[in-house]
């Protein structure tokens, strides 16, 4: 059998061997997360210090950065996640953090230009509506510009990127709701922030 230019035939067991297995704990502590914050069935065990949420996994996806296809599924149970109903805002306080670092590995930091998972997540935080907890709103604008602050783009590709241009729809739909989700003041704070971490 002659391999095309480029393909690696260890690439799908390397997959499966050593990176499914951490989407998976990524999944299993999402559950563990919500059961474990005020609320849940093991609250109780949390509080006595029997049971605490998994730390960030950084070095273990060391190498990710060529799986395409596992930045997609991550994505995707990313954008689940974020949907109303599926977290709550203490546990997202643990969760969002381990799928920023999945997805800083598998794109080696350079997530401006991932259109449909940006479109997914302004859809999905848009359903809340006025509910959307502040936490959660910080969160998301964090991450946000510090990934258009990572980009290797030039400033001009930072500033038409889907990053930049589904965060300022995403700012304007939230101010659009008063104050409830988004201040003048922020919304303006935060549109000059977005400006500077593309201006590198």
């Amino acid at each position: 059998e002659i391999l095309m230019e480029g393909e690696d035939r260890s690439l799908p067991y390397e997959t499966l061997r050593n990176f499914l297995p951490l989407f998976s704990k990524l999944l299993l502590d999402v559950d563990l997360d919500k059961r474990i914050a005020l609320g849940g069935d093991l609250y109780d065990a949390a509080a006595q210090s029997l049971l605490a949420p998994s730390d960030v996994m950084d070095a273990e996806w060391n190498g990710a950065s060529s799986l395409q296809d596992l930045r997609v599924i991550v994505e995707g149970a990313f954008i689940h996640l974020m949907q109303p109903g599926n977290t709550n805002e203490v546990a997202l306080q643990n969760q969002f953090p381990r799928f920023v670092n999945a997805l800083d590995k598998l794109s080696d930091g350079n997530m401006i230009h991932e259109k449909p998972f940006f479109i997914s997540l302004s859809h999905a935080l848009l359903r809340y509506k006025t509910k959307l907890p502040h936490s959660t709103r910080d969160l998301v604008t964090n991450v946000m510009i510090k990934w258009l602050r990572l980009s290797k783009d030039s400033n001009e590709s930072c500033l038409c990127s889907a990053l930049h241009e589904c965060f300022m729809r995403l700012l304007n739909e939230w101010a659009s709701l008063g104050n409830a989700v988004l201040s003048r003041d922020l919304f303006l704070s935060l549109s000059e922030q977005a400006i500077a971490a593309a201006d590198k």
